[in-house]
């Protein structure tokens, strides 16, 4: 199973939420609430250009780390920058992004096209459920076998 077999079956497809570098950590909280998602893309403003991405689990840590204050501080003052973005491409498989985010501890990752241009985004779980159909496909197709055997 590959990314673009999970990117084709999202319910949201290959949408991309995004936010400004310069908005507030209430206002990524409060889109990632909206959109009932883990992970926004930082963009610029000017260009729309990645500048990198803000979780939900970031902005706990910030506020761990600063205290309700942190709620006010701006995107780019939290979140990971580009350089440090794991990413993948529509022909990668499930098992390798599996392995990268267990590896790398984190959760959501951006898909960039051929053209290295954003695709996409996948989570943990997308990657988990589309695993679990793998697993119940291979189950049915043993159990097939092993009936005509």
């Amino acid at each position: 199973m590959t990314v673009r077999w999970m990117l084709d079956g999202k319910p949201i497809g290959r949408q991309v939420f995004t936010v400004r570098a310069d908005a507030t950590l209430v206002a990524a909280t409060q889109k990632l609430a909206e959109h009932r998602i883990g992970a926004l893309l930082v963009v610029s403003e000017e260009n729309n250009d990645t500048l990198g991405i803000i979780s939900e689990r970031v902005i706990v840590r910030k506020i761990a780390e600063c205290g309700h204050v942190a709620l006010g501080y701006q995107v780019h003052q939290a979140m990971t920058p580009k350089e440090a973005l794991v990413t993948c491409t529509a022909s990668d498989t499930t098992a390798s992004i599996m392995e990268q985010m267990t590896t790398g501890k984190f959760r959501h990752m951006p898909v960039l096209n051929e053209y290295g241009q954003l695709a996409g985004m996948i989570s943990i779980g997308d990657v988990v459920n589309w695993r679990l159909i793998e697993i119940d496909r291979e189950n049915r197709a043993m159990k097939d076998y092993i009936r005509t055997a």
